[in-house]
């Protein structure tokens, strides 16, 4: 949406809302790294919450 102008980091005069865009993306990742893979969640969720067997 933004363009190349999109990569400009935060403190960049020309990046578009202060360069906050390239650090919210790379922000998204954490919560998943963090937390474990996304397929260990969905086993979780899946043995705890709805009950189903485990997985082999």
């Amino acid at each position: 949406i933004l363009g190349l102008k999109s990569s400009l980091y935060v403190g960049d005069e020309n990046a578009p809302a202060n360069g906050k865009w390239p650090l919210g993306y790379m922000n998204t990742y954490t919560g998943t790294i963090s937390g474990g893979s996304s397929e260990i969640q969905r086993n979780i969720l899946g043995e705890r919450v709805l009950g189903l067997a485990k997985s082999k």
